[in-house]
Formats: C-alpha cells, structure tokens, sequence
C-alpha cells in the first residue's frame, strides 16, 4: 500500500491509500501522482478482494481496481475461508459472501475472519468483552465467555481471560489445553509458539520471553535456570 500525508482545515493529518507495485508506483487506486493513491482507507488484498473506503462507507475491490461489492459498509474487514465481517450501521456485524450478502445476518457487537471453520465474535456491548466463536452456519459453538479471543492456528487458539488469569490456548471443544497465565503470546506456527510469561519480572523482556510446544512444555526460556527441564506452563 501506499499513502498520501496531507492536512485539513483543522490541521489534523489526512491520508490517502493505494496499492503499490516493487518500484513503489501505485497500481490500484491512481491518482494522477503515481505515488499516490485514492481511497480514504483500505485493507490488504486477501482471496483477491480489498476492503477500501471511499468517503463514508466501505466497499470491495479486485486487484484490476473494479469494484466488485459496491460502497455500502460502515465497516469492512478482509475476506477469509470466502466470508467477510462487515456492518452497515456501525453496531451489529455479520458476514457476507462475494456477492456482498449477508449470509451471516449482523447480531453481533464486533467480528474477525473465519480461521479453520470457526470466526471468533463478541456480544457486548462495545465489542471488547464476550468473546466465543461461530461457524458458517452462524452458529455460536463456543460461547461468549472470554475478555478477547483471536483467530485458530493449528487446531489452537488464544485466548485472554483478563486479570490474574492472563493469557492461554484452547481448543475447538472449549478445552483449555494451556493455561499459563502468560502476558503476551504468538500464534502456533509449526507447532510451537512464542509465550511471555506472566511470572517474569520485567528486566526479562530484553531476554525474548520463551517458547512452547502444543502440550504446554517450555522448549527454551530466558528464565530456564528456574524451571526444571521439561517442566509444563499449565502446571
């Protein structure tokens, strides 16, 4: 992408966004500057449509720079496994397919991509707590318990209980399968994840934190000379 600094007549810094090609020239939303581009905000390309907004409201376009799900959307996020979050007044969000449907009718108060089936998605009333997780069918299969919840990665999934309680894994079945109380985590990738455990004093920042397996075992620890040798976060 590629973006315009400019000002209003408030002062407040504006941008434009485009898409650029590798010598930096923007190819999709030209202006007559090749180095800028046109929309008011815009998404990465992802199942080759972009979210883009132009004025108010928010549309979809294809990588030749048509639109192919017109300016409709208070709201839109990229598409994945074929479904995309969008609302249209600002406060209940669905899914909708590519043809810009809702296939998912807009009940719920935040929502991210589809990941291995399942969208995670909240009920409350500003979106930042009761998150659970829905299938294609709109159905919630995990329940709107959690203070945050992100996208499943091999079969895993993130999630923030707040609080003491911190960060963890679950699974599909809502199993809690690593409870670490850990303050920052990855996403699984190859079966491991990088964690920040919650016990680790702050000068341990500097030290990268450590990794886990899928069952919880520390592979490696900036702490390890406190943690017997294939000792587990959940325990």
């Amino acid at each position: 992408m590629a973006i315009e600094n400019g000002s209003d007549s408030e002062g407040l810094v504006k941008y434009k966004w485009g898409f650029i090609d590798k010598t930096g020239e923007v190819v999709v939303g030209k202006t007559k500057n090749k180095h800028v581009g046109k929309f008011e905000d815009a998404d990465d390309f992802s199942e080759g449509l972009a979210a883009v907004k132009m004025g108010k409201k928010w549309g979809y376009i294809d990588t030749k720079d048509q639109i192919v799900i017109p300016y409709q959307f208070h709201e839109a996020k990229g598409f994945s496994e074929s479904l995309a979050p969008a609302t249209i007044d600002g406060q209940k969000w669905g899914f909708i397919d590519r043809t810009g449907h809702f296939v998912i009718t807009p009940t719920f108060t935040a929502a991210e991509g589809f990941s291995e089936g399942l969208a995670a998605i909240s009920t409350y009333m500003h979106g930042w707590n009761d998150w659970g997780f829905i299938d294609k069918s709109g159905k919630v299969v995990i329940e709107p318990t959690f203070y945050r919840a992100d996208n499943f990665h091999e079969g895993l999934v993130r999630l923030f209980w707040g609080g003491d309680r911190g960060l963890g894994f679950g699974d599909r079945t809502r199993n809690v399968v690593i409870d670490g109380k850990f303050r920052a985590a990855s996403d699984f990738e190859n079966g491991v994840a990088w964690v920040y455990p919650s016990d680790y004093g702050e000068k341990y920042i500097l030290y990268g934190g450590a990794y886990i397996d899928k069952t919880g075992r520390y592979l490696w620890n900036a702490k390890e000379e406190n943690i017997t040798s294939g000792s587990k976060c959940n325990n």
